[in-house]
């Protein structure tokens, strides 16, 4: 059986090493598609993650909140990088105010559903948590696949299935934890799911830093050809 408290650990390792090498590769490639808002996002999912593990999943309702926002707020810089780009209306102003519209809405949402939730509305809010990045991974996904008739970078296709996994992932676990509240499923088959759902995030999160780097690697590559090409 996965423990969840050491695949938490590792999780928090991994991210901060995407981040890593996704802002080392932005160094050398600064045109690479969305690489530094992948950063931001590992960063924002990384506060977000620790939150939860000092607090607990269903601790604090501010904590929760809180922690839940970051993550989200990761996810919608990674999806505004490419949907802004993709229809040439990229600046950070547009980032930024798409960003925090979707957090407000959220943070609405999630307070209107807590206070509905009759003693589990956390668990509720949890469920509101699941669908905001399931949809935002799949637009992310979507984004990524109508860039490749932009530049046409055959590496895209890593990060578009690794968001739609993300995605399938996310949907998961969201649908353990409503099977378990209902009590369709006991408490030790939710453990195992949720800790292998869990693993297939830290894998995803490398594949998607790995498609990055390729994406910037392979744009570089054509740029190098088609330079001694015009030589």
């Amino acid at each position: 059986m996965l423990d969840i408290k050491t695949l938490y650990m590792i999780s928090v390792a991994v991210t901060l090493l995407g981040a890593g090498a996704a802002l080392l590769t932005w160094y050398h490639h600064r045109d690479a598609p969305s690489l530094r808002a992948w950063a931001c996002a590992l960063l924002l999912a990384n506060a977000g993650t620790l939150l939860l593990r000092w607090r607990g999943p269903f601790g604090s309702v501010n904590a929760t909140l809180a922690a839940d926002t970051l993550i989200i707020a990761g996810f919608a810089v990674v999806w505004t990088s490419q949907y802004l780009t993709n229809r040439d209306k990229f600046t950070i102003g547009r980032q930024a105010g798409i960003t925090v519209g979707l957090c407000g809405l959220f943070m609405a949402l999630f307070f209107v559903i807590f206070a509905a939730g009759d003693g589990q509305g956390m668990r509720s809010t949890y469920l509101l948590f699941t669908l905001f990045i399931g949809a935002l991974s799949l637009a992310t996904a979507w984004e990524f696949h109508r860039g490749m008739a932009r530049d046409g970078l055959q590496s895209r296709t890593v990060v578009v299935w690794a968001f739609v996994g993300m995605a399938i992932a996310r949907v998961v676990r969201g649908t353990v934890l409503a099977l378990e509240t209902t009590n369709v499923i006991d408490g030790s088959l939710s453990h195992i799911i949720t800790g292998y759902a869990l693993y297939a995030t830290v894998i995803l999160v490398l594949a998607i830093t790995y498609g990055l780097v390729l994406m910037a690697n392979e744009g570089a590559a054509r740029r190098d050809q088609q330079l001694f090409a015009g030589g």
